[in-house]
């Protein structure tokens, strides 16, 4: 079976967060598990120099639970196996390795600890730098569009790219043909190549459609790529793509594009989008599977 981890502190972005798992939750058939963490204040004792203390333990485990049973109370759990789960120590520490192994991690983009004017707190920031799978970041409010909706997935020429766009067609899949939207900022590419074509900076729109549709069949084969609808689009990457989100059910970036140094776990592009996106935002990281699943579509024949 598989699992879907989110954290849970109360805030609102983080109940929209779990209002987002469960509903994946019943699209995958996947266990929730819902986790919200406590530690002791800043300053209580220095780890490593000084013993951990104890006291007040069990009344700080008591108000955790209680902060996982309100977060869940009048949820819609039916046929989802639901665990709530108490976790002492850094909230990011704690979600990255509760969700080690798990399909996705899902947070809130801001939780309590959160400056108001900041689009994206520290502990959202941290699970997207260093998951080791998909992190979903949801900011509140968020109305889902009516129907299955949209996925936009931005397209730069690189694998994370590739990994994403696969990703969201499985996501598609299972939300009843969610139309997916392929978005390269085609004003960026005049740098780079994608799908083996290089764009030049006085190229036009239908250049830039003919890279963006090599680059599809690449990533995802040829039958595969009859699903994704195509938008080059004239612009810079970032506002390129908050602007095609704008009314989306979801945006999908690659955790680094091409832009990105190799060192970087997360490359600018997919950063500020998530600073900034108008709906959930999944960012996907590649791994030995996708370095697998390319090199089986790359050497798929090719049918014109």
């Amino acid at each position: 079976m598989q699992r879907i981890v989110v954290g849970v502190d109360g805030s609102v972005e983080s109940l929209a967060a779990l209002a987002w798992a469960l509903r994946e939750a019943h699209l995958r058939d996947a266990r929730l598990d819902v986790v919200h963490t406590w530690s002791y204040p800043v300053g209580t004792y220095i780890d490593g120099l000084t013993p951990v203390p104890s006291f007040g333990r069990p009344q700080f485990i008591e108000i955790a639970t209680q902060v996982l049973d309100d977060a869940c109370t009048g949820l819609d759990t039916s046929g989802i196996e639901v665990h709530r789960i108490v976790e002492e120590g850094p909230a990011a520490n704690r979600l990255l390795e509760t969700a080690r192994d798990a399909a996705m991690l899902v947070v809130g983009s801001r939780g309590r600890g959160g400056f108001a004017g900041l689009l994206l707190g520290s502990v959202s920031q941290q699970c997207a730098h260093h998951a080791s799978g998909p992190v979903v970041i949801v900011r509140d409010p968020h109305i889902p569009p009516e129907g299955v909706g949209r996925i936009v997935v931005g397209v730069d020429g690189s694998e994370g790219a590739s990994a994403a766009l696969r990703w969201a067609l499985d996501e598609s899949a299972r939300r009843d043909g969610s139309e997916v939207v392929a978005v390269m900022a085609w004003g960026f590419l005049d740098q780079h190549h994608a799908g083996g074509e290089e764009i030049e900076s006085h190229d036009g729109p239908e250049q830039a459609r003919a890279a963006l549709r090599s680059f599809v069949e690449h990533a995802v084969g040829v039958d595969r790529a009859g699903r994704v609808d195509l938008d080059p689009v004239n612009d810079s990457p970032v506002p390129g793509l908050l602007s095609a989100a704008g009314g989306a059910a979801l945006l999908v970036v690659g955790a680094r594009g091409l832009g990105g140094f190799q060192s970087l776990l997360l490359g600018s592009v997919s950063q500020q989008c998530a600073h900034h996106t108008p709906c959930p935002i999944a960012i996907v990281r590649t791994g030995p599977e996708d370095e697998r699943e390319a090199e089986r579509t790359r050497s798929a024949p090719c049918v014109s």
